[in-house]
């Protein structure tokens, strides 16, 4: 039983630390599927594509 809680609390820790890192970072680029980057490459220039 006390296996199982420690655990349990190595996950918690684990998965809040991951969360608290990938909230605090801010992100220097946005990556796009292949397909929405098709749609987006072929806009016309403007401030929509910006």
């Amino acid at each position: 039983m006390q296996g199982n809680d420690m655990l349990r609390i190595f996950a918690t820790a684990a998965a809040s630390l991951m969360a608290v890192s990938a909230i605090a970072h801010p992100v220097d680029r946005v990556a796009f599927g292949p397909r929405p980057f098709y749609l987006i490459d072929r806009m016309a220039e403007g401030p929509l594509k910006d």
